[in-house]
């Protein structure tokens, strides 16, 4: 048993990977100011506060051997309206993180970074392409890794950067999918910001998880890599893969695009199989399926 922490552990892929390390037998904390999720995995540890309290910080990372940091500021619409915010947590609270962890001898941090580091371009993208960020939120993903990767090796300490692309699954509270799949159920218009021709990788949250498991239970560090599953799917193709799943014909209304949002999203992903032997194993229509039968 290994005495873990999870923060932002109420939300939507927090609560996934508490469940998960609670089901191993693992001794689980959750440190949450429960801003936007609002789960409690039974078994864990909770406590309310942010990262951006030390003094919460301290108390939550008591004897803590592994640490999965999933809480952030993740909307990308917030984050052009309000950067400062966004960096505040995203770079600060991460910063804060770094700093308890040597502070109490934790051995690893498991960080969960973002597709959004890299350039809008139509190809898929490997960890070594140079980052652009689009937006704020980009950009305070980008430094919070930064920070993961000068802290990497210090006083021991080991820290993985996992960049997920389009999460999507049970309990999700935003997102296309999530918004999607639950726009099926009612005679509700489905907003498109653009043409729909815009493509995401999307990956279903159980394959996140373990992407985390293994990154915390290897040996590697000072790493980042991709967490997706390679394949490009247009908006317009994710609409018909849900009329196909949930038997209902969606309507569709068609917006400017917004800003901040990249047109290109897909990953190459044989870093992480290679090193982590980590590969997405949940296609689309069978990720939907699951997610709409839990709506």
């Amino acid at each position: 048993m290994i005495k873990t922490l999870v923060t932002g552990g109420a939300g939507f892929i927090g609560s996934h990977i508490s469940e998960k390390l609670l089901e191993d037998g693992h001794e689980v904390g959750i440190i949450d100011d429960f801003s936007t999720g609002e789960q409690k995995p039974k078994g864990a540890n909770i406590i309310t506060g942010s990262i951006l309290d030390k003094d919460t910080l301290s108390k939550a990372f008591q004897d803590v051997e592994i640490v999965f940091h999933q809480a952030a500021q993740v909307s990308v619409p917030e984050s052009v309206k309000n950067p400062e915010f966004t960096k505040k947590v995203n770079v600060e609270g991460t910063k804060n993180v770094l700093d308890m962890a040597l502070r109490k001898n934790v051995k690893k941090v498991i960080f969960a970074s973002s597709a959004a580091i890299y350039p809008d371009v139509k190809y898929p993208v490997k960890e070594n392409e140079e980052t652009d960020p689009q937006n704020p939120y980009g950009e305070s993903k980008k430094e919070a890794e930064d920070l993961m990767h000068a802290y990497s090796g210090e006083n021991g300490l080991e820290t993985v950067c996992l960049r997920y692309f389009n999460v999507y699954g049970p309990r999700q509270q935003s997102g296309v999918v999530s918004i999607f799949l639950k726009n099926a159920l009612g005679p509700k218009i489905i907003k498109i910001y653009g043409d729909g021709k815009q493509t995401r990788d999307f990956i279903h949250v159980s394959d996140v998880v373990r992407a985390n498991m293994k990154a915390a239970f290897s040996k590697t560090s000072g790493e980042s890599f991709n967490i997706a599953t390679g394949k490009g799917t247009a908006l317009l193709d994710l609409v018909s893969a849900i009329e196909k799943t949930s038997g209902k014909t969606l309507k569709l209304e068609f917006n400017d695009e917004r800003e901040g949002d990249i047109r290109y999203s897909c990953a190459i992903v044989s870093k992480a199989e290679e090193v982590l032997g980590f590969k997405a194993a949940v296609g689309l229509e069978d990720g939907l399926r699951k997610t709409f039968s839990m709506i």
